[in-house]
């Protein structure tokens, strides 16, 4: 959501996944003064993660906020038979610890409790001059979907 016009740089309609963090860069270059943040999940990562060090490197601040569910999500059925194969969904990793080899001020969030004074104090950082990546470990949707099913019940 945007609060003000120009303040979203988004996709529309389409799926250029791992686009996120080269946008991100070029908004905070275009506008040095706004606070640009990269939102994006984990397999979006796995496609532009190892821009982070472009951004270390030319001294560029922006926040990442990466969800991490351990799964590619978002395709449905539509690619079953490399899910049953090849795990295609299945994703493993420790970004915050990539992004830290990489230069960027990283942490990794494991309690919902820890989740607002993360991105507080990542925007203060951003704002500060530094590229920080906050990776916040969430349940992958199917495990969400069936627990809300439950409170539903």
């Amino acid at each position: 959501m945007s609060t003000r016009p120009r303040g979203y740089l988004g996709w529309g309609n389409s799926t250029p996944l791992g686009s996120s963090l080269g946008l991100a860069l070029g908004a905070k270059v275009a506008a040095p003064d706004k606070l640009s943040v990269c939102f994006l999940g984990d397999a979006a990562f796995g496609q532009c993660g190892l821009e982070l060090e472009t951004a270390v490197r030319n001294k560029i601040p922006v926040l990442c906020i990466l969800v991490n569910n351990s799964e590619m999500t978002g395709y449905g059925d539509h690619q079953r038979v490399a899910e049953e194969r090849f795990g295609l969904k299945a994703l493993s990793g420790r970004y915050a610890e990539i992004g830290s080899a990489l230069g960027a001020e990283s942490s990794r969030i494991t309690e919902p409790g820890q989740v607002a004074d993360s991105i507080q104090e990542g925007i203060a950082r951003a704002e500060a001059g530094a590229v920080v990546l906050l990776e916040f470990i969430t349940a992958p949707l199917r495990h969400r979907i069936a627990s809300a099913a439950v409170f539903a019940s």
